[in-house]
């Protein structure tokens, strides 16, 4: 049985918790996309296929309860 590393988008506007998030899933084996903003999330979903997306719920703008 082969185990796919899973590709994880990381969508925090605060750079702390985005280096937070970084170095978790980085211990965990894995090597997240993040972006800044909740708009940020729409261009990086065209550009790829993302497994999992991980979204703050309190942003500016857009948040994880509006996509």
């Amino acid at each position: 049985m082969t185990s796919k590393k899973l590709s994880i988008l990381v969508a925090e506007d605060n750079p702390v918790c985005q280096e937070v998030l970084r170095a978790q899933l980085r211990h965990c084996g894995y090597e997240p996309c993040v972006v800044p903003t909740g708009e940020g999330v729409l261009p990086a979903l065209k550009a790829n296929d993302y497994d999992v997306i991980l979204m703050d719920c309190d942003m500016q703008v857009m948040d994880g309860f509006m996509t």
